[in-house]
């Protein structure tokens, strides 16, 4: 299905417009349901003193048929307000009499994992359980005195049903409530949904979209987006949900690391049923895992597998808070109508959805030339429904999907369930039965799980197929490859001590270069740095071999790619001095000198991250720390590092002072030096110089000079990192930033904070804070709102003018004011997406500064202005709406 640029512009606009930053919570009365979910009925639903009564919207399936017997609810996400200073207490019951429509089947399962939890957050919520739940049953208060059959009974059924006559409406349910009362008005409770839609978009978008292993697949409708069409949506057209739904977009990735030649494709696909929510969190764990680049077992899955992601069928039913429907229909079941025989979209809006990720599945799986999938996983949610098991896996017994599911089982610990043979075609694992995968599966996780549960589970789910790789025993060498790296967090393990100095104070000098060959690189010049000869050489043949990642040379600085990067160069000798002026890029960077390398994966390396240093042995893919130490090195600050080496010892310093001393017993005879990382993030480096000792001594040699140390600078005056994730309500100006005493001033236009975000109205705004930082990184996350927005960060503002880094429908600029002069000093075209938070990052070192969007740099260079000015904020270059969150200036 090929959609118009038209199509897709309205499409994301009227998401904007539903999402608007500026319109709060649609409150009726003291409920509303989030833009991003809801099945709370909060017309029926009421607050009458400290007591929150619910009643849960009600949905029809076409799975189960038609009339009362097919109507269900299974969760909530809503806001409740009026509850500051209130211990409230919430009465769920779990068959209505306002609807007298259960949860299920009122199933044990279902009545006895009901686990709410409640936030003050509208997104990116951090959830928390309520302080006491109480169950109520036929026994306890408010009761029939009748018995429910499941306290009592051993299930061998599928189900457990209880009678719904209308003596039992209000029998079951729950209260629950905190020991405390609320400090904020506006609460938001959720059974269920923790991972709400906007917020798995979100993820989607800044994490998922921006890694350098994930790329749109085959059947992709706009390039670069990974969108393969729109779902439709609609207005509200019964009391089935309360809001409009804007046409929602379906995406579709494919994940496959660099340098590698995967043979057989694993497919992942989750959300066909909007209140099975969690299964999103499941599918985030699982990508994390594929991607984790420190795990030797997810490096043989990728190097095996090709993985296909289609991450959310059914978009328009969890923004509308629906069961199993869609906006179009409440009734239709997605994964009931793989069957359909139309191939264009338009033919039944109401499935839609299925019609296009059928044909994207087909596209992408012939674009990849590796036949049929070695497994299709679809990622579902029971409640209960087939008690007593809480989790399996559907199979249709076969060979192929028994040994899977036997590898799933053993590593997650899911019971393994034989159901449809194959024939059924109506859901998807059917339906890719019948097109001959032999392990089509479809996943069940047990109700109420927690996201850090979920995830966990997702990971494990696909550790599964780790085992089916063969891994030899040595490591083939791959450039492309990541190192596994010592953990960013924990401490250490030193399995191979080496002999420190005991007095670390006192500087140990080693022996100064006297003659021999040098290599000195200033990093003139522009081009890769691959190939390239240093601008001082003497040996011969001397030029820089890469070896992993990208790297090139801009007019007097080297700057790598946000990827794993090994550059050598041979020196010619084995013994000398090796020196490097290294700058981290951010937060993440982590860089420094490859010393004494004998190839490509057998070195020792010499870096610095922002909290310390270490010396690390690297043997093939695998990292041992040697020595580390403490440290607080700045984003763009400008770090020496130099290492002696002579035969008998190993000096390593940092701005001219001994951190550690050692003796070199590992590749002492290696002539091959350079430059690497340990994280897949950028750094910058501004001269390099290897000096080896000469092979030949000197006739009269010449007593070496008596070397005064370097005076250590003085300790910087420490300047706390400043954040704002704009909580509470109000204008900006005049507004202290959270953990500061600093406070947001404007000078042109008004901005607002509400929601957890700043924004502006349709007007130019200008808005900053004093973080007492020139040097910097600033970062924020800024959404268009309206279609001829153009806005983003305002850098080193001041009286003199400012920078500033702009973001609009179709690309970015960068450039300076003065007054109201405004000057373009670069852009570049991008697709920005409206209603889309983009993650906006300049880092500032001195006249050096480097711009990201989504974690892809855009721009690297030198700019002379407003150098000492500290104010940072946002600005605008159009009377446009637009919204920021998550603002920070750190180190």
């Amino acid at each position: 299905m090929l959609l118009s640029f038209e199509k897709i512009r309205v499409g994301v606009l009227m998401c904007a417009l539903v999402l608007g930053v500026h319109a709060a919570e649609d409150f009726r009365g003291n409920f509303a349901e989030p833009a991003d979910g809801g099945n709370l009925d909060v017309e029926k639903s009421r607050f009458e003193g400290d007591v929150a009564y619910l009643v849960p919207r009600w949905h029809e399936s076409e799975a189960l048929g038609s009339g009362s017997g097919a109507r269900r609810w299974r969760n909530m996400l809503f806001a409740i307000r009026g509850v500051k200073g209130k211990i409230v207490t919430f009465r769920l019951p779990m068959q209505p009499a306002e609807s007298g429509v259960s949860i299920l089947n009122m199933d044990s399962a279902s009545f006895a994992l009901v686990s709410p939890v409640w936030s003050y957050s509208p997104k990116n919520r951090a959830w928390k359980e309520f302080s006491t739940l109480t169950q109520w049953k036929p026994d306890g208060e408010d009761s029939s005195g009748t018995s429910f059959p499941a306290d009592s009974l051993v299930n061998t059924a599928d189900a457990i049903s209880v009678s719904r006559s209308s003596s039992r409406k209000e029998d079951y349910g729950w209260s629950f409530r905190n020991e405390k009362p609320f400090t904020e008005d506006v609460v938001y409770i959720s059974i269920n949904e923790h991972l709400p839609v906007g917020e798995f978009y979100d993820w989607v978008d800044d994490t998922l979209r921006s890694h350098a292993w994930v790329k749109p697949t085959a059947s992709e409708v706009a390039a670069g987006t990974g969108i393969i069409g729109y779902q439709s949506g609609s207005v509200v057209t019964s009391e089935a949900f309360s809001r409009t739904v804007p046409d929602q977009p379906l995406y579709a990735f494919q994940i496959k690391e660099t340098g590698k030649n995967p043979t057989k494709v694993v497919v992942l696909v989750s959300g066909q049923h909007p209140y099975e929510g969690q299964n999103k969190a499941v599918l985030k764990g699982a990508i994390e895992w594929i991607l984790d680049p420190t795990d030797p077992a997810a490096a043989a899955y990728r190097a095996t597998y090709v993985t296909l992601i289609y991450p959310l069928v059914n978009p328009v039913g969890e923004w509308a808070g629906l069961w199993r429907g869609t906006a179009v229909d409440v009734r239709r079941d997605m994964n009931r109508n793989w069957s359909t025989p139309y191939t264009n979209p338009a033919s039944d809006r109401a499935i839609d959805t299925v019609i296009i990720h059928k044909q994207a599945m087909i596209r992408d799986l012939a674009a990849l030339g590796l036949g049929e999938p070695h497994a299709v996983l679809d990622l579902h949610q029971n409640f209960g429904d087939r008690l007593p098991v809480l989790s399996y896996v559907l199979h249709d017994g076969s060979t192929a999907a028994s040994s899977i599911v036997g590898a799933i089982s053993s590593s997650t610990g899911l019971n393994s369930v034989k159901s449809d043979p194959g024939s059924n075609t109506q859901t998807l694992r059917g339906w890719w039965k019948n097109r001959g995968v032999k392990a089509s599966l479809t996943i069940e996780r047990s109700t109420y799980s927690t996201l850090a549960e979920e995830a966990a589970f997702g990971r494990k789910l696909m550790q599964a197929f780790a085992p089916e790789v063969s891994t030899p025993a040595q490591p083939t060498p791959n450039p492309e490859s990541p190192v596994v790296e010592q953990p960013s967090t924990g401490t250490p393990v030193v399995e191979e001590p080496v002999v420190d100095v005991p007095n670390m104070e006192e500087p140990v000098l080693g022996a100064p270069v006297v003659g021999g060959t040098a290599t000195v690189d200033e990093f003139n010049g522009v081009g890769d740095l691959a190939g390239r000869k240093p601008d001082t050489a003497s040996a011969s043949g001397d030029t820089w071999v890469l070896a992993q990642g990208s790297a090139t040379a801009e007019s007097g600085m080297l700057r790598t790619g946000n990827t794993y990067v090994r550059a050598l160069v041979d020196a010619k000798s084995a013994e000398g001095v090796v020196e490097a002026t290294v700058r981290l890029v951010s937060a993440s960077s982590y860089a420094g000198l490859v010393l004494a390398a004998t190839d490509a994966e057998n070195f020792l390396a010499f870096r610095i991250r922002s909290s310390g240093w270490a010396l690390t042995k690297i043997s093939g893919s695998t990292g041992q720390t040697l020595a580390s130490g403490t440290g607080n090195f700045s984003t763009g600050e400008a770090v020496a590092l130099r290492a002696e080496i002579s035969a008998s010892s190993l000096v390593l310093k940092i701005n001219g002072s001994v951190v550690h001393t050692c003796t070199l017993s590992r590749n002492a005879a290696a002539t091959r030096f350079g430059l690497c990382s340990g994280t897949p993030y950028a750094f910058l480096c501004d001269r390099f110089a290897v000096a080896g000792e000469s092979s030949t001594p000197s006739a009269d040699p010449v007593p070496p000079p008596v070397v005064v140390p370097e005076p250590k600078p003085e300790a910087p005056v420490v300047v706390p990192a400043l954040t704002d994730g704009f909580a509470g309500s109000g204008a900006l100006a005049g507004r202290t930033a959270e953990g500061s005493t600093a406070k947001w001033s404007s000078s042109v236009g008004s901005m607002q904070v509400g929601g957890g975000v700043a924004y502006s109205g349709r007007d130019y705004a200008r808005s900053w804070i004093d973080s007492g930082r020139a040097d910097a990184t600033v970062s924020a996350k800024v959404k268009l709102v309206d279609w001829d927005g153009y806005a983003g960060l305002a850098l080193r503002a001041g009286d003199a003018g400012h920078l500033y880094f702009r973001i609009k429908s179709d690309g970015w600029a960068f450039g300076s004011i003065k007054g109201s002069t405004a000057k373009s000093l670069a852009s570049g075209s991008l697709a920005i997406g409206l209603g889309v938070p983009h993650a906006l990052r300049a880092t500032l070192s001195g006249q050096w500064i480097v711009l990201s969007i989504n974690g892809t740099q855009v721009y690297s260079g030198n700019v002379a202005e407003f150098v000492s000015q500290t104010a940072h904020g946002f600005t605008s270059g159009s009377k446009a709406s637009f919204s920021a969150d998550e603002f920070s200036v750190h180190p």
